[in-house]
C-alpha cells in the first residue's frame, strides 16, 4: 500500500533564501515547530536523523539518508522502518522560483509497505499539520530575514 501527503506555501523570498534555511540543520530547533532536531549535513548520501514533535507532543526519531540534493531547488531523503517494506518513506521538500522575490515550497511525503494502511489515518493527520506547521514558521523566518536584510 502506498499514500502521500502533499504540502505546499507561497514565500516572498528568492529561492536560495529558502534554500539556506532548509539546509541549516543545527538551526531547525530555533525556529521549526516540527522537525525539532536535525542531526547531520545537508549532503548528498549523508545519514541524517531527525526528531519530529507532533501536536499531541508525541516525539519520534528517524533515521533517513538524502537521496537527493540539488541546490535550491529540492531535498530529499528516505528512512525505513526495521526493515524495507514494512513502513518506508520519502520526503522531498521541492522550492521553484515564481518570480525573482517569490518561490514556492513544497513539503512532501510518499509512504510505502505494509503497515501503511494499518496506521494511516493517524500518520496522515500528524504528518499534515506537522508539515503546515513546518511550512509557515519556514514562510516566517525566511521573510522575517529578508526584511531584516532590507532594513
Amino acid at each position: 500500500m502506498s499514500k502521500e501527503i502533499v504540502t505546499q506555501i507561497q514565500i516572498d523570498a528568492p529561492s536560495h533564501q529558502v534554500w539556506q534555511t532548509l539546509t541549516d540543520f543545527h538551526a531547525y530547533q530555533n525556529w521549526n515547530p516540527f522537525m525539532v532536531d536535525v542531526k547531520g549535513a545537508a549532503q548528498l548520501h549523508e545519514n541524517v536523523t531527525i526528531s519530529v514533535a507532533f501536536k499531541d507532543s508525541q516525539r519520534m526519531q528517524f533515521k533517513t539518508k538524502i537521496c537527493e540534493f540539488e541546490s535550491a531547488k529540492s531535498l530529499c531523503w528516505t528512512s525505513k522502518f526495521l526493515i524495507g517494506g514494512l513502513f518506508d518513506s520519502v520526503h522531498r521538500f521541492d522550492i521553484s522560483s515564481t518570480s525573482s522575490n517569490q518561490c514556492l515550497f513544497v513539503n512532501q511525503e510518499a509512504y510505502s509497505g505494509i503497515l501503511v494502511g494499518l496506521s494511516w489515518k493517524k500518520i496522515e493527520s500528524g504528518a499534515r499539520a506537522g508539515f503546515e506547521a513546518m511550512n509557515r514558521a519556514l514562510k516566517y523566518q525566511v521573510e522575517s530575514q529578508q526584511l531584516a536584510r532590507a532594513s
